[in-house]
């Protein structure tokens, strides 16, 4: 499939569906999306149908929703899943989850104390790099590894990668 781009006058690429107008400084960040509009997925998850692009994220998927698999088809291909029995351990609290970044989502919204700033569709920037994020649980993650933190922060996020 080949994909055109279009830029506006800032260099910047412009999404030529009709009424999406989404605007990305990188042309892989535009190629990804002009893929999720055709549809183009390259992984397929058997147990709910939902497409994915990247290896990684039906693999997050897998972990997060459907964990009991103990094979995971990729394009036909059985792989043990990679994810079986994996927790990762909140440090302050009993909450655990089957992935890193939703252990890590967790801990900055219940834990953070007002080491990240408070997301809302009209404060969706990192204060650190500027990038703007659609959702609070991308902005979350993305904080916790951009934002700068004490020390109790840093080693709670290290007990939390570590754990599983």
């Amino acid at each position: 499939m080949t994909l055109e781009y279009i830029k506006n006058s800032d260099g910047h690429f412009v999404c030529p569906h009709d009424q999406c107008g989404k605007i990305f400084t990188r042309q892989n960040t535009m190629y990804y999306h002009l893929k999720r509009h055709s549809k183009d997925f390259a992984y397929t998850c058997k147990e709910c149908n939902k497409g994915f692009l990247q290896k990684s994220a039906y693999l997050q998927h897998m972990a997060s929703l459907h964990i009991e698999a103990r094979e995971i088809d990729i394009n036909g291909e059985k792989i043990s899943n990679p994810y079986n029995g994996v927790t990762y351990q909140c440090p302050c609290c009993e909450y655990s989850a089957r992935t890193k970044a939703n252990t890590l989502i967790h801990y900055a919204r219940i834990h953070s104390d007002g080491w990240i700033p408070t997301y809302s569709k009209n404060n969706s920037k990192c204060i650190e790099c500027d990038k703007n994020f659609s959702s609070i649980a991308a902005y979350l993650y993305h904080c916790t590894g951009c934002v700068p933190t004490n020390k109790h922060h840093r080693d709670m996020i290290s007990r939390i990668t570590e754990s599983n």
